[in-house]
């Protein structure tokens, strides 16, 4: 959860750092546009994720 909510943020960074400039109506009409145009890539993601196996740490018992 960490991860993600790092990767979240830095990617929110980058974007911001680039485009400052960006009002709330742009941002909804580029998230719109991408939603119509690349929505199978969320079922590639979602389907890659189900595949592939999760790292599990080994408990350590002392």
């Amino acid at each position: 959860m960490r991860q993600r909510t790092g990767i979240i943020l830095f990617i929110t960074g980058v974007v911001l750092l680039v485009k400052p400039s960006f009002d709330l109506d742009q941002i909804m009409m580029n998230f719109n546009y991408i939603v119509a145009h690349y929505w199978p890539m969320a079922l590639v993601l979602l389907g890659a994720g189900l595949i592939l196996p999760k790292k599990r740490r080994k408990a350590r018992f002392k």
